[in-house]
C-alpha cells in the first residue's frame, strides 16, 4: 500500500499538476490560446479528465503487477525456507550414501550392497536449486550432477571388475582394477567434501562454496582413509595417486575446473 501511495503521489499527481501548469502558462502568454481555450473548455476538460483517469488506471495496473510479483516472491521464499530447513537431512543422507559406496568400493562385499539417495532427498536438493539464488544454484546442481555421474561410473566399475569381490588390500588384486577402484574412492570422498561445504548455506552462514577449502578437505580425508584399520596410505598405488593430487592441490570433482578436464 505504501508503494502505491508513493506512486500516486509521484506520477499521476505530478502529471496532472504539470498539465494544469502548461494550460495556465499557455493561457497567460498567448491570448489566442486563451480565447481558444475558453471556446473549447469542454473539450479541454474532457481531455484532462481522460488523462487523469488513464493515469489512475495505469497506476492500478502497475500496483496489481507489483502485488502479484510480491505474492510470488513470498511463496518462493516460503518454499525455499522449507527446503533449506530440510537440506541438512538430505546432505547427511548423501554423505552416508557416499561413505557406504566408498566402503563397498574398497571391499566389494556383494552381501552388503550400498544404498542410493532417496527420492525425498533428491527432491529437497531440486527445490533448493529451483528457489535459491543464482550464487548457490550452481553448487547444488553440481552435487546432483556429480552424484549421478558417480553412480553411473560405479555401476561400470562393478561390471569391469567382474568377480573381483576382494578387498582393495588383497595381494592378488590386479593393478588396473585397483586403480579404477581407488579412483572411485577418491571421487566419492570428493562428493562428501562438496556436500559438507553446503552445510554452511543450510545454516545460513554462507552463500557459496569455497573450492579451495573443498580440495583441502579432500586431501585431509584421504590421508586418514582406511579399510578396517588398514590405511590406504600403505598402498603404493594410492600413494602415487595422492602425490598427484597434492601436486594439483585437489582432485577430481573437488578441483575448481573439473568440468574442463
Amino acid at each position: 500500500m505504501s508503494k502505491l501511495v508513493k506512486f500516486l503521489r509521484n506520477f499521476p499527481l505530478g502529471f496532472c499538476c504539470g498539465a494544469i501548469s502548461t494550460f495556465t502558462l499557455c493561457w497567460v502568454i498567448d491570448s489566442a490560446v486563451a480565447d481558444q481555450a475558453i471556446k473549447n473548455w469542454t473539450y479541454l476538460a474532457t481531455a484532462f479528465v481522460s488523462i487523469l483517469a488513464a493515469s489512475f488506471a495505469m497506476a492500478g495496473v502497475l500496483a496489481t503487477i507489483e502485488n502479484t510479483r510480491r505474492i510470488a516472491e513470498d511463496a518462493r521464499n516460503r518454499k525455499l525456507a522449507a527446503s533449506r530447513a530440510s537440506l541438512p537431512l538430505a546432505l547427511s543422507e548423501l554423505i552416508d550414501v557416499c561413505e557406504a559406496r566408498t566402503k563397498f568400493t574398497l571391499t566389494y562385499d556383494i552381501s552388503n550392497r550400498p544404498p542410493s539417495l532417496s527420492g525425498n532427498s533428491i527432491q529437497i536438493l531440486r527445490e533448493c536449486i529451483e528457489f535459491s539464488d543464482l550464487n548457490i544454484q550452481d553448487a547444488i546442481s553440481e552435487v546432483i550432477l556429480v552424484y549421478q555421474i558417480l553412480i553411473s561410473r560405479d555401476m561400470s566399475c562393478h561390471i569391469e571388475a567382474g568377480s573381483g569381490a576382494i578387498p582393495i588390500n588383497h595381494p592378488e588384486i590386479g593393478e588396473g582394477i585397483k586403480f579404477i577402484r581407488l579412483s572411485a574412492v577418491v571421487d566419492w570422498q570428493a562428493l562428501i567434501c562438496l556436500s559438507m561445504a553446503l552445510f554452511g548455506y543450510a545454516r545460513g552462514t554462507s552463500v557459496t562454496v569455497d573450492r579451495d577449502s573443498v580440495g583441502a578437505c579432500l586431501i585431509e580425508r584421504l590421508d586418514w582413509l582406511n579399510l578396517d584399520g588398514w590405511l590406504l596410505q600403505n598402498d603404493p598405488t594410492f600413494r602415487k595417486m595422492m602425490s598427484k593430487i597434492r601436486e594439483r592441490g585437489c582432485a577430481s570433482f573437488a578441483c575448481r575446473n573439473w568440468k574442463i578436464r
